[in-house]
């Protein structure tokens, strides 16, 4: 009976520490390597850089632990956006004279962008999430 007990109370701790869901940059980055192609991480943080592209839009998003460039088939973020997003982790290989300088970015499916405040969305607004799949 006490090992059932101590079982239980370990499911329901892991439970709680993963109820936000959401990955650190720090983390994607320090394990970019990792079988993430089979699984979407869920990122939360501010943009503080974006780069237009044909058809795409690259933007940087930061957190309190660092910063990470996501791809997106969406247009409309904008510096200063707090966003949540969820995506897939992907690796650009870069090697030069054998050294590997490569970096990991997202892929995103979905985002999100999340109000500062309590204040209702504007009309016409980003708020909301928003997926590649509901062009």
């Amino acid at each position: 009976m006490v090992r059932q007990v101590g079982v239980g109370m370990v499911l329901i701790w892991v439970g709680m520490s993963g109820c936000s869901g959401v990955t650190s940059v720090r983390r994607v980055q320090e394990n970019p390597h990792r079988n993430w192609f089979n699984e979407t991480v869920q990122l939360r943080g501010t943009v503080v850089d974006r780069a237009p592209m044909i058809e795409a839009v690259m933007y940087q998003l930061q957190d309190e632990t660092g910063e990470i460039w996501v791809l997106s088939a969406e247009p409309g973020v904008e510096r200063g956006d707090r966003l949540l997003v969820r995506g897939t982790v992907r690796f650009e290989s870069i090697l030069i004279e054998e050294l590997e300088l490569g970096e990991a970015y997202i892929e995103e499916t979905e985002r999100e962008v999340e109000q500062a405040d309590d204040s209702e969305p504007e009309a016409g607004s980003k708020a909301g999430m928003t997926s590649k799949n509901e062009q």
